[in-house]
């Protein structure tokens, strides 16, 4: 079953000189995992639809590992995770990611739009930045409330 996974196929075989094709990895083998995926702090989305971002942490003291239809971006601590994810949550964040998508182009929320669009680098010693991470969290916070 794990042989027969369209990314396995891509991206862990090829065919020899013979025509056979030969497995380049264990079949076990995952793409797209490295140690951002096991990252104890991460801001999500989902790369479908509209973005709305979340922070995540540890869960009964391990990582969450979301699937493969989400867009993560590790960060290091709390504040620095509520303060992306309070930036990519803001109007002129969500007005930026709709203008630059477009219909039949790549998914608004893919990890590429972070290209396009500028996330100032998080300064611990800013007071901006530590208040939209706050503020992040206050929101966090209201959601399991309600």
């Amino acid at each position: 079953m794990l042989r027969e996974r369209a990314a396995f196929k891509r991206y862990f075989t090829r065919k020899d000189k013979n025509g056979r094709i030969v497995e380049t990895g264990p079949f076990y083998s995952m793409f797209d995992v490295g140690t951002y995926t096991f990252a104890p702090w991460k801001v999500v989305w989902t790369r479908l639809a509209r973005i709305e971002a979340a922070v995540v942490s540890l869960h009964e003291g391990k990582p969450i590992v979301p699937q493969e239809t989400v867009t993560l971006v590790e960060c290091p601590s709390a504040n620095e995770a509520h303060y992306i994810c309070a930036l990519v949550n803001s109007s002129p964040f969500q007005f930026a990611a709709i203008s630059y998508s477009q219909e039949g182009g790549k998914s608004m929320g893919s990890m590429h739009i972070l290209e396009h669009i500028r996330i100032p680098r998080f300064d611990p010693n800013d007071p901006v930045h530590l208040r939209l991470a706050e503020l992040s969290e206050q929101a966090h916070e209201a959601d399991k409330n309600r």
